[in-house]
C-alpha cells in the first residue's frame, strides 16, 4: 500500500469524525442519521469542483470553488422559496448532468 493513501484515508476518517463532533456539538445531540443531508451535497460540491467520476483528477481548491458555487446556488433556491425536496432535485440534476458530460468527453 502507497504511503501517500494510506495518510490521505488516515486524514480523511480523522476530518470526518471531527465534523461528526462538531455537527453533534452544534445541534446538541448525537444521532445516526445527523449528517445524512449534507452526503447529496458533499458529492455535488466535489461534482462542481471538477473532480472526475473514476478518481485521479481535480484537487482542494475546486472542490472548494464548487461547495461555494453549491451555496450560492442553494441560497438563492431558498430566497425564490424553493423548499427541501427541489434543492435536493437540483442537487441530483448537478450530479446527473455532470455524469452525462464526463461521458460525452469519454467517447469524443
Amino acid at each position: 500500500m502507497n504511503r501517500t493513501l494510506l495518510v490521505s484515508h488516515v486524514l480523511s476518517g480523522l476530518f470526518a469524525a471531527s465534523g461528526g463532533l462538531l455537527l453533534s456539538g452544534l445541534v446538541g445531540v448525537g444521532s445516526l442519521n445527523l449528517g445524512a443531508d449534507y452526503v447529496l451535497s458533499s458529492i455535488a460540491a466535489v461534482i462542481l469542483g471538477g473532480a472526475v467520476f473514476g478518481g485521479g483528477a481535480g484537487g482542494a481548491v475546486g472542490t472548494v470553488l464548487g461547495a461555494a458555487l453549491l451555496v450560492m446556488v442553494l441560497n438563492l433556491l431558498t430566497v425564490f422559496g424553493v423548499d427541501q425536496s427541489g434543492k435536493l432535485i437540483v442537487q441530483g440534476l448537478v450530479i446527473a448532468v455532470a455524469a452525462i458530460i464526463y461521458q460525452q468527453g469519454r467517447r469524443g
